[in-house]
C-alpha cells in the first residue's frame, strides 16, 4: 500500500517493570502486534488481546485514506511553517520586535510539530490503555500478525 501499510505498524506495549539503573530507567516490556486490517473507509473498532497479561484492549484503526490525509496535512503544516519561522527570525534579528519573537517561536513549534506528527501518526488509537499499555512503533522491518 506504499506509505500507509495494510496493517498498522504500531504495537501495544505492556510495561512489566521499571526501575532506575545508573541514572536511567530500565524497562521490561512485552509487545503485541495489532493484527487488525485497516478498513476501506472510516474507523474500525476492534479488540486486541495483550500477550503479556491477557487484557482485552479496545483499539480504533483508521482507514488508509484518512491516515494518509492526516499525514499529508501535518507535512504541509511543517512545510508552510518552516519559511514563516525563517522570515520571522530575520525580522526579529533586524528589528528586535517582541511580536516577531513570539511569532518565530510559535511557527518553529508548528513546523516541528508538523514534521514529527507526520512521522508518528499511524491512524491507531488506544482509548482504554491504562498505565500498563501504550502504543509503540516496531523496531524491526518484518511484520508479525499472529
Amino acid at each position: 500500500m506504499g506509505w500507509i501499510r495494510e496493517y498498522p505498524r504500531v504495537q501495544v506495549r505492556h510495561l512489566h517493570n521499571a526501575r532506575p539503573k545508573f541514572g536511567e530507567w530500565e524497562l521490561t516490556i512485552s509487545v503485541t502486534p495489532i493484527a487488525v486490517r485497516r478498513p476501506a473507509r472510516g474507523v474500525k473498532q476492534a479488540t486486541v488481546v495483550c500477550r503479556a497479561c491477557g487484557a482485552e484492549l479496545g483499539v480504533r484503526v483508521h482507514s488508509a485514506m484518512s491516515t494518509r490525509v492526516t499525514k499529508l496535512l501535518l507535512l504541509l503544516l511543517g512545510i508552510v511553517a518552516t519559511p514563516a519561522t525563517v522570515a520571522l527570525s530575520l525580522i526579529m534579528v533586524e528589528t528586535d520586535n517582541g511580536g516577531a519573537i513570539a511569532g518565530a517561536w510559535v511557527s518553529l513549534f508548528l513546523a516541528l510539530g508538523g514534521f514529527i506528527g507526520c512521522y508518528f501518526v499511524d491512524g491507531v488509537r488506544l482509548p482504554k490503555g491504562g498505565a500498563l499499555h501504550r502504543l509503540a512503533y516496531q523496531r524491526r522491518q518484518g511484520q508479525d500478525h499472529g
